[in-house]
């Protein structure tokens, strides 16, 4: 896998795991419902309004859980990237 592949792959691993501890720390009962009312939806066929879902404190959280840990991925790729071996 090329760099850019890993990348994005660290990426979305991270921004996954973002959303995921942000859904088990920081959302409230009445957002885990809400949560669950729009996956449920949307495993159905059925969608909320936009406008409901953009204007959630829930999507807002969850929004900032996925960009925080996919940085924290891609900060990661650039960690675990192989130096080339440097001339004396």
């Amino acid at each position: 896998m090329n760099h850019s592949g890993a990348r994005a792959v660290l990426f979305f691993v991270g921004a996954v795991l973002g959303v995921l501890i942000v859904r088990a720390l920081f959302l409230e009962p009445i957002e885990e419902a809400g949560w669950r009312m729009f996956w449920e939806g949307a495993s159905q066929g059925n969608s909320m309004p936009a406008s409901t879902v953009l204007h959630s404190t829930t999507f807002a959280k969850c929004t900032g859980g996925f960009v925080v840990g996919g940085v924290i991925g891609l900060g990661l790729s650039l960690l675990l990237r192989k130096k080339p071996d440097q001339p004396k």
